[in-house]
């Protein structure tokens, strides 16, 4: 395991992990702005992802692919259902070859890593490459994903940041995502089945208060007191943000070419030690998670002949 950290002249420190090619810690002029784990060894054996790239398949789906007439049985739980391309065995508890670049503008660092033919039960030898960049003069860093195989597979590659911009939480926060549908889910469980119309307390197509939405989706009974949804972007519009985080300092704006992202508010108080604040070990709506991502039900399919080619930039901004 390696440890990279980039630096620009605005004050933007990022530290990046060949292990799950992933985001260990994140800081604007020193402030925290996601959750950054106090012990490596809980960064690499959490079941909970701290910032690290999700692959080959992120978000869950069947134990029983189809691909071309031809099924493949990958890597599940005991329902039958596959995470991340394998929980543990995963793209997130991997090391990846890493490399460095520099030019004037930019810093970069690329991350490496061959998934051979049926590595947890894909098929194909999947070459993947995670580039972190950070921009030295703007408050801006970019996850770049690119990927090539062999046999035709699934993919859906993305990163498990959950941002904390501050120590009060989510409740003093305020989220936007340019998304009206929202993910459905088989009855009892949380495969996605397809795609609905948001509903109220769901709704962030204007920057809306998280406390608010969260009481409202907690006190419903028929709702998993929290946010673990797909939301469909409006189109793919990869020049505007698509979702937005802000309290009363700092600003995060996603930009992406991806047509969806899930969201994860975090109220999972798993036993391990943060950097951000000795409340954080137990706090409840502590940080949230914004993974970009192909719409689960969408075409995932990757052949020999394509490039898998997809990104991730957040624009950081103090609020004056």
């Amino acid at each position: 395991m390696n440890e990279y950290l980039l630096t620009n002249n605005k004050g933007l420190a990022l530290v990046v992990s060949s292990f799950g090619a992933g985001v260990r810690s994140l800081s604007l002029n020193g402030k925290k702005l996601i959750l950054e784990l106090n012990r490596e060894q809980d960064y690499q054996d959490s079941p909970m992802y701290f910032g690290k790239t999700l692959g080959r398949v992120c978000g869950r789906t069947n134990k029983t692919l189809n691909i071309d007439g031809s099924t493949f049985d990958v890597l599940a739980d005991e329902n039958d259902i596959a995470l991340h391309g394998g929980e543990s065995l995963s793209f997130s508890y991997k090391d990846f070859q890493p490399s460095l670049n520099a030019t004037r503008n930019n810093k970069s660092v690329t991350f490496s890593y061959l998934s051979k033919d049926l590595e947890n039960g894909y098929p194909g030898n999947l070459k993947v490459d995670v580039t972190y960049t950070l921009n030295n003069n703007e408050n801006i860093f970019t996850i770049s994903f690119k990927a090539k195989t062999d046999k035709p597979t699934f993919v859906n590659l993305t990163n498990h940041i959950y941002w904390a911009i501050n120590e009060e939480g989510l409740d003093s926060q305020f989220l936007y995502i340019d998304a009206s549908n929202i993910s459905s889910f088989e009855a009892g469980t949380l495969l996605i089945d397809g795609q609905r119309n948001v509903s109220d307390e769901y709704d962030f197509t204007t920057l809306s208060s998280l406390k608010e939405k969260l009481d409202r989706i907690v006190s419903d009974d028929d709702s998993f007191k929290t946010i673990d949804h797909t939301y469909i972007f409006n189109g793919i519009k990869s020049d505007i943000a698509r979702v937005i985080l802000t309290d009363k300092k700092i600003k995060v704006s996603c930009y992406t070419d991806y047509d969806s992202t899930n969201i994860y508010t975090d109220l999972t108080c798993n036993p391990v030690s943060f950097a951000n604040g000795k409340d954080f070990y137990t706090k409840d709506r502590r940080a949230i998670a914004i993974e970009p991502q192909k719409f689960i039900k969408g075409d995932l399919l990757l052949r020999p002949d394509e490039e898998y080619n997809k990104f991730i930039t957040y624009k950081i901004e103090e609020v004056m």
